[in-house]
């Protein structure tokens, strides 16, 4: 796998993984939940940007 190759798919990876967090905390009523999900959420997307 190329170098291009595997930086796309941890991008792609990171996305996801954001993603599912911000599904959760859209999902859940307890507020400390829905807090840590949105800053996982942050820290992967941040990820993306630091590659």
């Amino acid at each position: 796998m190329s170098e291009s190759e595997y930086e796309r798919k941890h991008e792609l990876e990171c996305l996801r993984l954001a993603s599912d967090l911000m599904y959760m905390a859209g999902n859940t009523l307890n507020p400390d939940l829905k807090a840590h999900c949105l800053r996982m959420a942050q820290i992967w997307t941040d990820q993306i940007r630091a590659h």
